[in-house]
């Protein structure tokens, strides 16, 4: 799995290698060698690409909730997702600057009471 859509990246330097300068046409080829031997990923089953899905509602009438959310810089945080387009913070992410990729539920909390959270 790419988060770039890497075949379009690929084409749309090549109709830029045709107009463009030689010293450009060597910089465009190094980019495109990038693209082409950079590793991809393998979607972990407990993350949800936003590509695939976004987060619903669990009840009727629900405006919000927490996710933990995987962001586009590298960074885990958590962030609300609003179900409601007319609610306090506009249907989709909290944050509308960064972009999250991927997100799951947030976990349950640790309970010490639990054998296999007391390990």
């Amino acid at each position: 799995m790419r988060l770039i859509d890497a075949d379009a990246e690929i084409a749309r330097l090549m109709d830029e290698r045709e107009v463009a300068q030689p010293g450009e046409k060597e910089e465009i080829d190094a980019i495109i060698y990038a693209i082409t031997n950079a590793p991809t990923i393998s979607p972990r089953p407990d993350w949800t690409p936003c590509a695939e899905g976004l987060p619903t509602p669990r009840h009727k009438g629900q405006q919000r909730q927490m996710y933990l959310v995987s962001l586009e810089t590298g960074c885990v945080s958590m962030m609300f997702y609003e179900f409601n387009p007319n609610g306090y913070l506009g249907e989709g992410w909290a944050d509308k600057v960064i972009g999250v990729v991927a997100w799951k539920e947030l976990p349950f909390p640790y309970r010490a009471d639990q054998k296999e959270d007391a390990k």
